[in-house]
């Protein structure tokens, strides 16, 4: 992704995706029975917790918001609470503040008594494909009385419209709009039970057949959870498989890209290989990568794939700061089993800032199975982080044609995550330590990765790929 030293922090990158069950001050913190419930002045302590470590380990904390008013919603949040607060009180707090900071990265905290509770709980029966401000589309009802099947849409919950459930929600997630609804869907179940709105629900519905519907729906158990996995698994298969490839009816090549992880079974290089060495041999007419549902992961493993498509000289992004600091510093030596690598940090002084300027271009290695046809790059609201910044470098350098929906993720965005627990109420928090600059240098532009073809989507079809595939049969 990036020369010389840049190199090296992607095996460290690739390192940390697999540490990141990894969560720094677990071991001091967790000495003591996990707590249902914490004074106020605790998690006072534990928000100024939060704070130091961030501002500390984070290249530019208030980029977003100023410390005052940080300082303000904190104040806001307080006021509210009791005396005593609940955990599942303190992990919205902790949320909302870190929302404040407007990074989608961050995410949702948690804690591990509050996700046993959770688990325990009678929960919302649907999965969500996708969310906008009239409603939820189902990806999945696994609800016993199956009112809704797949394609059908949710408009209210509990006599609230789905708009009016994202503004509330949404302040728990930083970020563009785009993700901070999808963000919603992802994580209804859990907020819903963070809030105590309980089974039965009452929703309002549009069915798949395009028939308005009204009725009342009890939550499932853990019981049932244990069948509703093996059927999610079984129907979400394609998307747990991180890559994989088939030649479409009309001859066009399809590879769909769902995580940027390396599968010891087959390996991304030997995939890559195999899948191309294919594509060449059945003179496909075109190339479809699809990185729509593509959350992330090692963006080093996904330029394997560049030099199979183009010969165009590229970067995946401009730059780099990291911040350097005592809490990361802990967390690398925790996750890499006590080794204090990359060296060069560790001498570094703790609040200094190591910036890295890629200036150059970076020519794609010649390749005798390189597809030279045309090539179409499928994006959408889900492809995030590491898939944000591959789709970043092939938009601004013209790699392939994209298409689809926007991203959810800015291009210049803070990453290089790491997890670590809040001492009194054992809340596990995120923080940043690097930001990364979009590929074309400009720091000011804070949009998401935008298509050459935006494809809207449609009921019952997939209109991008049916695009995608249009534009490679046409004799543009």
């Amino acid at each position: 992704m990036k020369k010389g030293i840049i190199t090296a922090f992607f095996s460290w990158c690739m390192l940390f995706a697999t540490a990141q069950s990894f969560v720094l001050y677990k071991e001091a913190t967790t000495k003591e029975k996990a707590p249902l419930t914490i004074s106020k002045t605790a998690l006072i302590k534990d928000i100024q917790f939060w704070k130091t470590t961030l501002e500390a380990s984070h290249v530019n904390m208030y980029h977003a918001i100023s410390k005052e008013s940080l300082n303000q919603l904190e104040n806001k949040l307080l006021t509210q609470l009791p005396k005593e607060v609940s955990i599942n009180q303190a992990i919205l707090v902790i949320g909302k503040m870190a929302a404040a900071l407007n990074e989608g990265h961050l995410g949702l905290p948690s804690a591990k008594i509050s996700d046993s509770l959770f688990q325990q709980s009678l929960r919302f029966p649907y999965l969500i494909k996708s969310s906008n401000q009239l409603g939820w589309e189902i990806d999945l009802d696994i609800s016993k009385e199956q009112y809704l099947k797949k394609g059908g849409t949710i408009l209210s919950i509990n006599g609230k419209n789905i708009a009016a459930i994202n503004q509330l929600y949404g302040k728990y997630f930083g970020g563009l709009a785009s993700w901070k609804n999808q963000q919603v869907a992802t994580y209804i179940r859990k907020l819903l039970f963070l809030h105590g709105v309980k089974s039965p629900y009452y929703i309002s519905a549009v069915n798949a057949e395009g028939k308005k519907i009204q009725f009342k729906v009890k939550g499932y158990n853990q019981q049932q959870a244990d069948s509703i996995n093996k059927a999610m698994a079984s129907i979400k298969r394609t998307q747990i498989i991180p890559y994989s490839f088939e030649l479409l009816p009309d001859s066009i090549a399809y590879i769909r890209y769902n995580n940027m992880t390396n599968d010891p079974s087959n390996p991304f290089s030997q995939f890559l290989a195999e899948s191309f060495t294919k594509i060449n041999a059945a003179k496909a007419k075109g190339l479809i990568i699809d990185i729509r549902e593509n959350g992330g992961g090692n963006s080093a493993l996904a330029e394997l794939m560049i030099p199979y498509f183009s010969n165009k000289p590229y970067r995946l992004t401009a730059g780099m700061k990291w911040k350097v600091s005592e809490p990361y510093k802990q967390f690398m030596k925790g996750s890499q089993g006590g080794k204090e690598e990359p060296a060069f940090y560790f001498t570094m002084q703790n609040g200094s800032v190591y910036f890295y300027d890629n200036k150059d271009l970076k020519k794609p290695l010649e390749n005798p199975q390189r597809f030279k046809g045309k090539t179409a790059l499928l994006i959408g609201p889900n492809t995030f982080s590491s898939a944000n910044m591959f789709s970043d470098g092939i938009k601004t350098y013209q790699l392939a044609k994209v298409f689809g929906t926007p991203t959810a993720e800015p291009g210049n965005d803070y990453g290089e995550m790491f997890n670590f627990m809040l001492p009194n109420s054992q809340i596990i928090a995120r923080g940043p330590s690097k930001m990364f600059f979009r590929a074309d240098g400009n720091e000011k532009n804070s949009n998401a990765i935008l298509p050459d073809v935006l494809v809207l989507p449609a009921k019952n079809k997939d209109a991008v790929l049916e695009k995608a595939k249009e534009w490679i049969n046409s004799k543009d």
